[in-house]
């Protein structure tokens, strides 16, 4: 529907999402749909495919061995070589090499160099 009225628009409680100002962001599309079904009340999933957007390239480090990955599809890669080898986030050294423009948008975050530390805590670190 291109032009929806207004009671179209309350039967899919868009105000729930409108009132938050910036757009919800979903990095999997089955949280995408599990969203518009329990929030937005859809019976039936639209064609979601167009709504993709391309994410930025994130450059970063890793802790482990200090390689550089340039996207991020690499890098979960390569963090799962290092995992399921053994390593454990208290073996980490260092922060995790973000591009400045990449590091300016992260929030509520533990230096990774303190995550096996923290786990490790009687009452560990919450960003909730």
């Amino acid at each position: 529907m291109l032009d929806p009225d207004p009671s179209h628009l309350a039967a899919h409680n868009h105000d729930s999402c409108a009132a938050h100002g910036a757009p919800h962001v979903f990095t999997r599309k089955d949280h995408l749909i599990q969203h518009l079904r329990l929030a937005h009340k859809l019976e039936t999933t639209p064609l979601i495919d167009g709504w993709k957007v391309e994410a930025p390239a994130v450059a970063a480090r890793c802790g482990f061995c200090d390689a550089r990955t340039a996207s991020w599809p690499e890098r979960v890669e390569h963090l799962a070589r290092h995992f399921k080898a053994g390593a454990l986030m208290q073996d980490w050294v260092g922060e995790h090499g973000f591009d400045p423009e990449i590091a300016a948008r992260v929030v509520n975050d533990l230096p990774p160099y303190l995550i096996g530390l923290e786990s490790r805590a009687p009452v560990p670190f919450s960003s909730t």
